[in-house]
């Protein structure tokens, strides 16, 4: 099945961010974010979905996260940093959970700043 992909090349309205619920999720949107070039690929089914855009796009393995958004939920609670593409025992991460402040900090950053 082909679901909604979302590749923000500026700001993204939350109301098209909403839009992307149900498709498949009814209350999440998966996303996958480059850390380092600031770039997110919001929906799919899975989070190697949108990692698989940001790696046609050319950013580096080593600096796409996945993450989970419910925009139901206040922005102070609604990033959920938790993924399988986030099991890096190379660079210290060891869960599907983001152990790195630092980078749950610049996921948390980069989200504010493009889903106005």
């Amino acid at each position: 099945m082909n679901f909604k992909i979302a590749t923000l090349e500026k700001t993204l309205a939350f109301l098209e961010l909403c839009e992307l619920l149900g498709d498949p999720y009814d209350s999440m949107v998966k996303f996958a974010v480059d850390v380092e070039q600031e770039t997110i690929v919001f929906g799919g089914e899975m989070h190697a979905d949108a990692e698989q855009v940001l790696l046609e796009q050319e950013s580096n393995q080593k600096d796409i996260w996945g993450a989970n958004l419910y925009p139901e939920r206040n922005r102070s609670d609604w990033l959920e940093y938790t993924s399988l593409i986030n099991i890096r025992p190379t660079q210290d991460n060891f869960s599907m959970e983001i152990s790195s402040d630092e980078i749950k900090n610049k996921i948390n950053s980069i989200v504010n700043k493009v889903v106005k």
